[in-house]
């Protein structure tokens, strides 16, 4: 889904430019697409995690 919208952005860029170039007038700047595809995640450990929200929910508590 996220590469469709991506390569449809890049063919409306290209489009306008064209659009633009037959006009006579200088191509239109945009603003710059996020990085694609995404830099990979690390995976998470799956414990380390449970302690972490463990932490949080313990942290919350106190504040309540």
């Amino acid at each position: 889904m996220i590469q469709e919208v991506y390569a449809q952005a890049i063919a409306a860029r290209l489009l306008v430019h064209e659009l633009d170039a037959n006009e006579g007038r200088p191509p239109r700047q945009f603003e710059p697409l996020p990085s694609y595809p995404a830099p990979p995640v690390e995976p998470v450990d799956r414990d380390e995690a449970m302690s972490m929200q463990t932490v949080e929910d313990t942290h919350l508590e106190r504040h309540w």
